[in-house]
């Protein structure tokens, strides 16, 4: 497929989605928010929702009880043996955790220890919903050593849904990168069967803004997908003047082995470039910019897809070739 083949038409904000057309993007559709709730990860108890509502006359059986949360490291200057993470109810300091030790076999995470390294995210793991602070600890300590403040302001998890907390930014910033910090994305899981779905993550601390798309400036064939992504978000700005849907994923169409690149906006020099991208008809992917801090790690795609089944504690998420 031709890069200019690759994407779908535009639309405006919202949750709404239409079929494929010839250019542009679309948002995508929101997965239903119960879709697979019980979807824990290896090592961890999930709450049987139906014996749940069977035994207590409460949620009609299989109904979600809880939310799933998943961590991410898109941090290159993280510790070797990664970040873990304690949560509490927003404003108090009734710690849970760390989190991923206590969710996660030991060694399942990698050779290094309990936490998430770079550049990785876990699987979904089993959360009370509820509105929670958020402190980042290095794995293997305790939740009152903290590497930098509480994380607070996060969204709610509602019952069913999917949350990514990430780690973004310089643990040690140099020059002009962004500082370490915690964010929050809402995930998807499916796309319908019109395209695929696909969120871009601008997490290169030392971009501030970055243009995305297919092709690349130095072949002459760039042609743009979302722009102005700033660092730290998910993007919003359609390269058509659309928007994605709520949580960043915009509607393209299924892509086999194509070239993608981004490079800072404003500027005509690609600094980040991936080959054989490739995107499944009803899938839901994330694709995230990761490195590229000053003297850290050269910048990459990561590739998630969101979509794909439970094997093992780690999603299925890999560094696109250059």
């Amino acid at each position: 497929m031709t890069a200019a083949a690759a994407v779908v038409s535009a639309a405006g904000c919202g949750r709404g989605r239409g079929a494929p057309t010839s250019s542009g993007l679309r948002p995508a559709r929101t997965a239903d928010a119960g879709a697979e709730a019980d979807g824990s990860a290896p090592g961890t108890t999930a709450p049987d929702a139906e014996a749940e509502g069977a035994e207590a006359g409460g949620p009609e059986a299989g109904a979600p009880t809880q939310s799933l949360v998943r961590v991410a490291n898109f941090t290159a200057g993280a510790p070797a043996a990664g970040y873990d993470v304690c949560l509490a109810p927003a404003g108090t300091t009734s710690w849970m955790g760390p989190m991923l030790s206590t969710a996660f076999p030991a060694g399942s995470l990698g050779a290094n220890g309990s936490g998430v390294t770079f550049p990785s995210v876990t699987q979904y793991f089993p959360v009370p919903p509820g509105t929670y602070d958020l402190q980042l600890v290095a794995a293997g300590s305790g939740c009152d050593q903290g590497v930098i403040a509480v994380t607070n302001g996060l969204p709610t998890l509602a019952v069913g849904s999917r949350t990514t907390f990430a780690t973004v930014g310089d643990a040690q910033p140099t020059g002009n990168d962004a500082a370490l910090k915690v964010l929050a994305f809402q995930d998807e899981q499916s796309a319908g069967a019109e395209g695929a779905a696909l969120r871009i993550i601008n997490a290169i601390p030392s971009m501030g803004y970055v243009d995305v798309g297919t092709g690349s400036l130095a072949s002459n064939t760039f042609s743009p997908l979302a722009v102005y992504v700033a660092f730290g978000t998910a993007g919003s700005r359609l390269a058509d003047g659309g928007a994605p849907d709520g949580d960043g994923y915009a509607l393209v169409a299924p892509w086999s082995g194509v070239e993608l690149s981004a490079h800072p906006s404003g500027t005509t020099t690609d600094a980040v470039t991936g080959s054989n991208v490739s995107l499944a008809a009803g899938s839901a992917t994330t694709m995230v910019l990761v490195g590229g801090g000053n003297g850290i790690a050269p910048p990459q795609f990561l590739a998630c897809t969101d979509s794909a089944p439970v094997q093992g504690a780690l999603s299925a998420c890999s560094l696109v070739a250059r």
